[in-house]
């Protein structure tokens, strides 16, 4: 380390000499790993990782909304329940989406909605889907709408 890095780990390395002396090679290895990072090359993104992107992006806001519309009134939708009715939207791509033979699945549907900041829930106050609702809230899925028209 070097120049702004010293100044800028030197009161770390200072506070854990105080705190927690005998894990100064851990910081050191982890200061140089972090610097080393830094300098690093950024990585270049292919023209193919960079449409798949895109790709997961758009389909994204569209999944957001189809899940908003399947909802209707209710305040959630369980995550079984949503791909068995995306599958019967006669335009939309979920049937055979990324060619897989059981269409959009629910492992590729999170994957597809975690850059909004939506998880699938468990939330048990609704009694009249049940026990409890293993899947997609409304409130959710209005706030990652509300950002991407925003």
């Amino acid at each position: 380390m070097e120049g702004r890095e010293d100044e800028i780990w030197t009161p770390v390395f200072v506070m854990g000499d105080l705190f927690c002396p005998e894990r100064r090679p851990e910081l050191e290895r982890a200061a140089a790993d972090i610097c080393a990072a830094k300098r690093a090359e950024p990585k270049k993104v292919s023209a193919t990782e960079a449409k798949r992107r895109s790709d997961n992006v758009r389909d994204g806001e569209r999944l957001v909304r189809d899940l908003l519309v399947l909802c209707g009134d209710e305040p959630g939708i369980r995550t079984g329940e949503a791909l068995t009715r995306l599958k019967e939207i006669n335009n939309a791509p979920w049937r055979n989406y990324a060619d897989e033979p059981e269409g959009l699945t629910a492992i590729k549907m999170a994957e597809l909605l975690r850059p909004f900041g939506i998880r699938p829930k468990q939330d048990n106050k609704h009694p009249k889907r049940g026990k409890n609702l293993r899947g997609y809230l409304r409130k959710d899925l209005e706030a990652a709408l509300a950002l991407t028209e925003g």
